[in-house]
Formats: C-alpha cells, structure tokens, sequence
C-alpha cells in the first residue's frame, strides 16, 4: 500500500542503490547514521508520498544554526531521497527539501552562518581569501601583469588548483582539445590522480603560452618548475599581500555555496576533496 511506502523505507531503497557510487565506506556510514538520527525519528513513518515542508522544518530546525554543516548535508540527502521518491513514482508533490528557490527563502545560507561562526570566534577558518566579488577586478589586473608567475596564478584561479600540481604541471598532462588537465597521483595531495575540466577561457589561458619546456610554468632555469614563492610574490607586487595563493581555493568555495545551488559533495569534488 502508498501508506506503508514510508520515507525511511524509500530512503534505504535510494541508499542501497547509490552506495555502489560511494567508494569511501565512511561516507556510505555517514549517509545512513545521520538519516538515523536526525530525520528518521521525525518523519521515517511517514508516508513518503505526503511529507510536506513544516515536517522538513521539524528535522532542520534545531540543527540548522548549531550543527549547520551537518544539517545542510542532512538536507541534502533528504531532498535527494524525495528525488528518488518522485523518480520511481512513489511521489507527485514538490520537493519540500529543495534549496534553490524554495529553502533557500526560509533558511540562512549554510556558508553564511559558519563565515560568521568563525569570525565570532577569531577566525575565517582559511587561509586568507579574496572576496568572490572583488575577484573580477582582481582577474584584470592580474592579466596585465607580465612574466610566467602571474600566467599561472590565473590558471590556478581558474582551475581552483593547489599551487604545488600548478608548479608541476606540464604539457603531456592537458589536452586542450578536450579540454582537460590530468594531475598525477604523485602531484596529490591525497595520492590519487585527479583530472580537472578547463573552462574555455583556461584553455586560452594555455594557448596563449610558448612551450618552452616540458613545465607550463618554468622556473628560472630549464628543466627546472617555477619557485614555490613566485605567485605569492605575485600578490604583493600588486598590493595584495593580505591575501593568499591557497586562499583562492576558498573564494571559489565561498561562490559556489553562496551563489549557484550546486550540490556540497560537487563542491567538494571539484576542490579534490574527500
């Protein structure tokens, strides 16, 4: 009967069909224990089909300003269970756990909340960042400076990069024709390899550079990769020196949590986090 189809037995059907997916047994771990605890006790016996938005609230509120990370990845996983719900025609209504456009009407931003956690508390909790905002006008005095170093803080810019797989990078590694940059396992910080997809203005970016040597970015000497102070002295050429290279990561974290409604794992996968 659509009465016994409860949201906690759909939920473990889309979990047990998504875990194949997660390579990581701690994440699949993760998925069920907070489900467990923070949604099943308020609305696991409801009928998945009827559960409207005030039971959502009920699962959210008391965690969404003191456990705000938590919560979001809750909601997340709430409104991917809908998702699957409505997928295998178990559901009609709207999805009551949809960020975009619906709780994001209700809630605080997540990023917003933490940002402001952290500077009550002392601290950003990154390394010093650009604000996302101020990164245009920043992009185009960056592209007016000249020499290699500035050329490859644009592509870790723009690639959202580390700057040790940037320093290292060579040209066997992209292929602009599919517009994607292989890093190796070595170059890792997670000893994986990681391939990145380049936006077409990074691929220009790289067009634009004479190969010269085996490095995108060569040192002082051949064969040798730029020095790993280069970009940063980048920065304090051009006023900056309140910020950092690694900061960038965060800039574009910042964007993509308060700007877009990508999901927090896409985020994460594509700064090459766990």
């Amino acid at each position: 009967l659509a009465g016994e189809y409860t949201f906690q037995v759909c939920a473990e059907e889309w979990i047990a069909a998504k875990q194949a997916e997660w390579l990581n047994p701690k994440h699949r771990a993760q998925v069920t224990n907070t489900l467990a605890t923070y949604v099943f006790p308020y609305i696991g016996k409801l009928p998945v089909a009827s559960v409207e938005l005030a039971d959502v609230k009920r699962c959210l509120d008391p965690i969404w300003e003191t456990k705000t990370e938590t919560a979001n990845r809750v909601r997340q996983r709430m409104e991917s269970v809908f998702g699957y719900a409505t997928a295998n025609g178990r559901r009609v209504e709207p999805n009551p756990a949809q960020w975009k456009g619906f709780l994001e009407t209700i809630y605080a931003s997540p990023e917003k909340i933490k940002k402001r956690v952290r500077l009550e508390n002392g601290s950003d909790g990154h390394f010093p960042a650009l604000d996302y905002t101020d990164l245009p006008e920043f992009m185009k005095s960056l592209s007016e400076q000249s020499g290699v170093a500035p050329v490859a803080l644009r592509f870790l810019i723009l690639s959202a990069s580390r700057s040790g797989p940037v320093r290292f990078a060579e040209w066997d590694q992209v292929d602009l024709g599919k517009k994607t940059w292989t890093i190796p396992a070595e170059s890792m910080k997670a000893k994986k390899e990681f391939r990145v997809a380049l936006s077409s203005h990074t691929v220009e970016v790289l067009d634009n550079l004479p190969r010269v040597d085996s490095y995108i970015f060569p040192g002082g000497k051949l064969g040798r990769p730029m020095s790993n102070g280069a970009m940063l002295a980048v920065l304090r050429r051009m006023g900056c020196g309140d910020i950092t290279v690694h900061g960038f990561r965060s800039t574009f974290r910042d964007y993509i949590g308060e700007e877009t409604g990508f999901p927090h794992r896409v985020a994460e996968f594509a700064l090459a986090h766990e």
